[in-house]
């Protein structure tokens, strides 16, 4: 199955921490929803990194930073958030504990993915040549080494591992085709 979050061009509404409150309100439309073992949800308003309790309480901001941050992706051990931030000239990934604690950079990218075992990241390649923007997908440790491009994935942005690790879906930026790649 790949799941696909669309934006409607702007950014949702900043949800508010209500102190003492048992059921924050979450946005709707809020885009990078995904589910960890733990049953807490991470998402994104496109400023920062936020996670929730399936069941709406505890609503707590991960991210404090004055870019913009999103794309967040859980470890498949829930213990882990990779997510993508535009401090710097360049998109990063970035790794953080699931508490948001032990920020971390990792290499100039978009869109993390895990893999199932948890031992890679795969990731879209930021391009130096502004057409096209991207240079395709990329796969590197978890701990951000051994960085290698995947061949014939140009303009490849958004990968969804497969459960068994096998195989890569991507978009492609260049014809709007999702493509199946085997790794």
């Amino acid at each position: 199955m790949l799941l696909v979050a669309c934006s409607s061009g702007s950014a949702p509404p900043v949800p508010q921490e209500a102190p003492g409150s048992t059921s924050p309100s979450v946005p709707s439309g809020t885009p990078s929803a995904l589910a960890s073992l733990s049953g807490r949800i991470v998402f994104d308003n496109h400023e920062d990194v936020w996670a929730i309790n399936a069941d709406g309480t505890d609503l707590t901001r991960l991210t404090h930073s004055p870019a913009f941050e999103f794309d967040p992706s859980w470890s498949p051990d829930g213990t882990q958030i990779a997510y993508r931030s535009d401090r710097g000239d360049e998109s990063e990934i970035w790794v953080m504990n699931a508490d948001g604690t032990d920020q971390r950079r990792l290499p100039a990218g978009l869109s993390p993915a895990w893999s199932s075992d948890g031992s890679s990241i795969a990731f879209a390649s930021p391009g130096h040549d502004p057409n096209p923007p991207l240079s395709g997908i990329s796969i590197m440790n978890a701990d951000g080494s051994g960085q290698h491009r995947v061949p014939n994935t140009d303009g490849g942005e958004y990968p969804s591992w497969s459960p068994d690790g096998e195989r890569i879906a991507f978009n492609s930026n260049l014809t709007g085709d999702h493509v199946m790649y085997m790794v």
